[in-house]
């Protein structure tokens, strides 16, 4: 098992159980992140079982609790330890609630990027059907198309230069993000988005 505490300065905020069965592993006590000046703590058993917890923290944050900027501060910091997942639901996020079609499209080419067919699926409709004040491009649908089809083969795939091989076009309307000027511009640090 895995307990997470949340605070704020010394005292806590929320406490959570995540639950993992794994064998001969020590606890252990770290500090694991901090969003603003609260600071996320964990007790638990094996490192990489931390993120599929932070992950599952996002539901509870934003459909339970409706913090949707906590939520997704969760959603970052499982996305930024490379879990696909975490990457294709801020996609979603930014989709369906927030409007920001352009940073949408980000975290899809990342999820995709990262093996999740879903990802690489969205970008494929956006450029097939002119979602999103987006244009139509058969080049960017099809590159898209052939990276879904290669993780339908072999979901173990990864593409680290997918954005460079295959980067997408900024938003007719919106540009590379919806809440910055129309002339910016992605810079590659990590936090662009």
């Amino acid at each position: 098992a895995l307990i997470v505490v949340i605070t704020s300065g010394r005292f806590p905020v929320d406490v959570f159980i995540c639950v993992i069965t794994l064998h001969r592993v020590r606890w252990k006590r770290v500090i694991f992140g901090q969003i603003g000046k609260a600071q996320i703590w964990i007790f638990g058993k094996f490192p990489g079982y931390f993120v599929v917890c932070i992950f599952s923290l996002l539901v509870i944050y934003i459909y339970e609790k409706n913090k949707d900027s906590v939520g997704i501060n969760y959603l970052k910091c499982a996305e930024s330890q490379d879990y696909a997942d975490a990457a294709y639901k801020l996609g979603t996020y930014y989709e369906s609630v927030d409007k920001n079609y352009p940073v949408s499209m980000h975290y899809y080419q990342r999820a995709a990027a990262l093996g999740e067919r879903k990802g690489a699926m969205e970008i494929e409709d956006v450029f097939q059907n002119g979602k999103f004040s987006y244009n139509k491009d058969k080049k960017t649908e099809d590159a898209y198309y052939k990276v879904s089809r290669e993780l339908a083969k072999n979901p173990d795939l990864r593409f680290p230069n997918l954005a460079k091989d295959h980067p997408l076009p900024p938003n007719p309307v919106q540009g590379y993000h919806a809440d910055k000027d129309i002339n910016w511009k992605p810079t590659g640090r990590n936090d662009d988005y």
